[in-house]
């Protein structure tokens, strides 16, 4: 074979894939814009849980015999007011309007392509898993707070010994008051709303996805897991 059919042959080669990128891309570009175009249903259904949830955070606890927050945010394992359904309440509960409208337009954005590709379950299913992973890791990481480790400490001091225990502030309390203060700590301290660890997990399934595709803003979708 003489150098230049070899030339040619290699040309011809990287022209196929080219033209086949291009049309991938293309195909995953429609897809994706056709996507969400229509607000797909557990999409549509996530996104009114949170607002008629965000509706009753502001609901007076007069009024509905509950504290909102309070109740449905996840707080920390070892606090008297955890509960594990927590791990998924606390994904439809947020601080402020800002935060809703931000989390909600971004499951607007990306959440129907995902759904649409993989399915309704499938892609409720990941949502959920998401948010419970992230919940998880919170706690894990609110067990390496400070407060926590010296709370811990002096709890098993005087679980052992029986003794008071001087506060910082010189203010000295007897075991039973102690273990309140330490169970207040926990239930005030650590609490954890919103949907940013779901929403985590969807910008990374649209990144994989469709990695090359611009979405609002006129940024790939793998750029925003940069962000």
């Amino acid at each position: 074979m003489s150098f230049l059919h070899y030339l040619c042959t290699v040309i011809k080669t990287i022209r196929i894939h080219f033209k086949w990128a291009l049309l991938s891309n293309t195909h995953n570009r429609m897809s994706f814009q056709n996507s969400i175009s229509t607000l797909s249903p557990v999409v549509k259904h996530l996104i009114i849980i949170n607002v008629l949830l965000m509706l009753l955070r502001y609901t007076p606890s007069s009024v509905i015999g509950f504290d909102t927050t309070h109740v449905l945010s996840l707080h920390y394992w070892e606090a008297s007011n955890f509960y594990p359904y927590q791990l998924i309440s606390y994904q439809f509960i947020h601080g402020n309007l800002a935060h809703i409208f931000f989390n909600m337009f971004m499951l607007f954005s990306f959440g129907p392509a995902i759904e649409y590709k993989w399915g309704p379950m499938k892609f409720l299913g990941f949502y959920l898993l998401c948010g419970i992973g992230a919940g998880l890791t919170e706690e894990i990481a609110w067990g390496f707070d400070p407060a926590v480790e010296e709370l811990k400490r002096l709890a098993e001091l005087v679980s052992a010994n029986g003794n008071s225990v001087s506060l910082p502030d010189g203010k000295l309390l007897p075991p039973p008051e102690f273990f309140a203060f330490k169970d207040q700590v926990f239930c005030n301290r650590f609490m954890a709303v919103g949907a940013s660890g779901s929403l985590m997990g969807v910008f990374t399934a649209t990144a994989m996805t469709y990695p090359n595709v611009k979405t609002y803003f006129l940024l790939s979708a793998n750029y925003y897991l940069l962000i």
